[in-house]
């Protein structure tokens, strides 16, 4: 309103670092990002900034502006935008180290949940990460839990077609679908199991959740428990996970289960966290894959951090 008023007259600075932070190192309230923030706070503290960012940089897309970015808005002073912008970025590079991580292997993160000594474990499926634009219809993890005898698994899994065919046969009634393959996965799964609720897919939440969002519409829904022991969420829509709401509203209690799956990375923790004894990112394949060494890029800077791991910055 001031600008609009003519009494503001902010100046900015665009400064784009050649580094890439991995997915798994977005969370702010975790190294590297908790220092980050901190030297960003000390950079909006001061006087004659208006506000000042650090983009964190979307690693999943193959353009030439990936990568992390600093913005500093001052007033009517372009010069001190330029140079504060200039040293937050360089305190954002002399943390490079911290902007990569591996994840444990589906097997890891499985052997993990099968020795916990305390339940329910949150598997983060990384690679089906609905918030970075999977489909939320893989079924690696559990393909892999039923290959290792672990049971006692809730997952979520879009299929439009399962869920209205559990819809069509009741609840308490034997199905057996045939489960998406995962969008970038190789196979499928078969399920045979028992109809245990249904439901119209919309739900609320008033506790903490990512983004604070409230009103949730996941479309025509089927729980559907197999003869394996796992317990699936059938949604018609793609929905985040981003509100355990779900569980309560299908008539679920995730104390009752070893594990349950959540199709993101850090947008599931302000709901789901609470509620887990233990927390795992998984580093499963697909579309949003925590190893961006799998994805192939055509059109991003070259050279950048860490793909180039000698690159050199200013």
């Amino acid at each position: 309103m001031r600008t609009a008023h003519g009494e503001s007259r902010p100046t900015q600075a665009l400064v784009q670092l050649p580094a890439v932070i991995d997915i798994l190192c977005q969370n702010t309230d975790t190294e590297p990002m908790r220092s980050v923030l901190a030297d960003l706070d000390a950079v909006l503290a001061r006087p004659e900034v208006l506000t000042a960012s650090v983009a964190q940089g979307y690693p999943y897309a193959d353009v030439a502006e990936m990568g992390m970015s600093v913005v500093v808005v001052t007033e009517a002073d372009p010069a001190a935008a330029e140079r504060l912008a200039a040293t937050l970025a360089r305190q954002v590079w002399a943390r490079r180290a911290g902007f990569t991580a591996r994840a444990p292997s589906v097997d890891g993160a499985l052997k993990r949940v099968r020795s916990a000594p305390a339940t329910p474990v949150l598997l983060l499926d990384v690679g089906d990460n609905i918030g970075g634009g999977s489909r939320g219809d893989s079924t690696v993890i559990v393909r892999r839990a039923r290959e290792l005898a672990v049971r006692g698994l809730l997952a979520p899994v879009t299929d439009e077609v399962a869920a209205a065919t559990c819809h069509t046969a009741g609840v308490g009634a034997a199905v057996r679908l045939s489960l998406a393959t995962g969008l970038g996965v190789t196979g499928g799964l078969e399920v045979t199991g028992r109809v245990r609720a249904l439901h119209d897919g919309v739900y609320q939440d008033s506790g903490p959740t990512h983004s604070g969002q409230r009103h949730f519409d996941a479309g025509p829904t089927a729980v559907v428990t197999g003869d394996d022991a796992t317990t699936f969420i059938l949604t018609s829509k793609v929905v985040g996970a981003y509100s355990s709401a779900q569980l309560p509203a299908l008539g679920l209690d995730p104390a009752e289960f070893r594990a349950v799956v959540a199709k993101g990375v850090h947008s599931p923790l302000a709901s789901y966290g609470p509620l887990a004894a233990e927390i795992i990112q998984v580093d499963t394949p697909g579309v949003t894959s925590a190893d961006l060494t799998r994805l192939s890029y055509i059109r991003r800077r070259r050279p950048l951090f860490p793909f180039e791991p000698d690159t050199r910055y200013p």
